[in-house]
């Protein structure tokens, strides 16, 4: 019994252990400043969110029409490094 438990203790071990690297990201403020309207795959429609942060950098996001978002709404979201 305890080499069964042994064994299944390095089991559960080698099994948490990733080769993968992180991804690595920061906190930032962002403002919307863009919402656009595009059809993304056939006949699916989604909004498309144009977000600036405080160094002018850019970068969109989609989501579903039934949310509604206000240009100049400020949120912290994760920018990758």
């Amino acid at each position: 019994m305890k080499k069964l438990f042994v064994i299944a203790f390095a089991a559960v071990l080698t099994s948490c252990y990733s080769t993968r690297e992180g991804i690595q990201a920061d906190l930032v403020d962002a403002e919307l400043v863009r919402v656009d309207t595009v059809e993304r795959y056939s006949n699916n429609y989604q909004q498309l969110l144009t977000w600036r942060t405080t160094d002018h950098t850019e970068y969109v996001s989609y989501v579903p029409m039934g949310r509604k978002y206000l240009v100049g709404t400020r949120m912290t979201v994760l920018m990758r490094n």
